[in-house]
């Protein structure tokens, strides 16, 4: 009896060491296998995040969104809708004027409702012009040179806001670059037909108005 059990036992212990480096290798070539699965398929849908730190999904062969389930959609809203209403607000409101240009604008108004006229305040320079040139490399140096420039106040006709005078309330600090910057802001305007008062203060403002009028 004693013979046959060991009899077993050494067939079993063959049959094992025989068999496992067989299944070890399988199983390593199945791990394998799973793992390239798992990439590919994190690479298709990449997670990213635009500047304010929300995440976007895109495509990894195109760079396009991925085509989200209504589910799926709801769930990204919910990212994004919890992401701002989480995260601290950099930004507070503030006045449009400041204290100067306010007396100023208290000043001005009184003329512009004498002449049926309505004020504009702070307009940037690129509403009221356009580049026109075709050329986009020219396009985009031109109109850097007037997007972030803007306007005081304008008054304008109140049935179409057509503007009639655009105001510049200046102060006593000009040096030279504010200097180039003003001829160039100047030189622009009356070039589009664009009438330009340049003031430091509310002194004879009606006269000045009624003049270029």
């Amino acid at each position: 009896m004693v013979d046959i059990l060991i009899t077993i036992f050494q067939l079993v212990f063959t049959l094992v060491c025989f068999v496992s480096p067989f299944v070890i290798v399988g199983v390593i070539i199945f791990l394998v296998i799973k793992k390239k699965n798992k990439t590919e398929t994190s690479q298709n849908t990449l997670q990213t995040k635009n500047t304010h730190g929300v995440p976007i999904y895109h495509s990894a062969t195109n760079q396009q969104p991925v085509q989200q389930s209504p589910i799926e959609h709801e769930v990204y809203k919910d990212e994004i809708d919890e992401f701002y209403e989480n995260t601290i607000c950099p930004y507070r409101a503030k006045y449009l004027l400041t204290k100067n240009e306010w007396y100023f604008y208290k000043a001005l108004k009184q003329i512009a409702d004498e002449k049926n006229l309505v004020i504009l305040a702070k307009i940037r320079m690129a509403d009221l012009v356009e580049v026109n040139v075709a050329d986009k490399n020219q396009w985009s140096t031109y109109f850097n040179k007037i997007s972030r420039k803007h306007i005081d106040f304008a008054l304008a006709l109140p049935d179409n806001l057509k503007i009639v005078l655009l105001v510049e309330l200046d102060d006593n600090t000009h040096n030279e670059k504010q200097y180039e910057r003003d001829r160039f802001i100047e030189s622009v305007y009356k070039k589009t037909g664009y009438k330009l008062l340049r003031v430091h203060n509310t002194k004879n403002l009606k006269e000045k108005i009624e003049t270029l009028l």
